[in-house]
């Protein structure tokens, strides 16, 4: 049986951070994201996302496979994330609506060239 890996308070609270870093940078301010208490099964965390209401809640998975780490924190914060950054182009594609599509599919693509750019710009510093 392999050994499963509990997120403590602290990671939590680690994991927190990582989520208000990574929504202020990809430009997610008008979301209301919520980290809820109950843990997620069978996965490193999860999230529901309510378009109309501009609301996401991320759970924190119940046991991870791995060691967990501040990496593994940060990356799986901003995997949540892209899956809400991502919600306006997938209910977009789904309505059919081409304007509301090339307008959701900017968004993003603006969000990503900031995003780049800035680790481009540091990159040559």
């Amino acid at each position: 049986m392999k050994k499963k890996y509990i997120p403590t308070e602290e990671h939590r609270a680690e994991f927190r951070q990582y989520l208000d870093k990574w929504r202020n940078l990809m430009g997610l301010m008008d979301w209301r994201i919520h980290l809820k208490e109950e843990p997620a099964a069978d996965v490193l965390a999860d999230v529901q996302v309510f378009l109309v209401d501009r609301l996401a809640r991320v759970r924190l998975g119940k046991a991870w496979a791995e060691p967990i780490t501040s990496e593994g924190l940060e990356s799986t914060a901003i995997h949540e994330l892209l899956h809400v950054l991502l919600e306006d182009v997938t209910a977009s594609a789904a309505s059919k609506n081409e304007d509301w599509k090339a307008s959701a599919e900017h968004g993003v693509i603006a969000i990503l060239e900031q995003l780049l750019m800035s680790t481009t710009l540091v990159d040559k510093a």
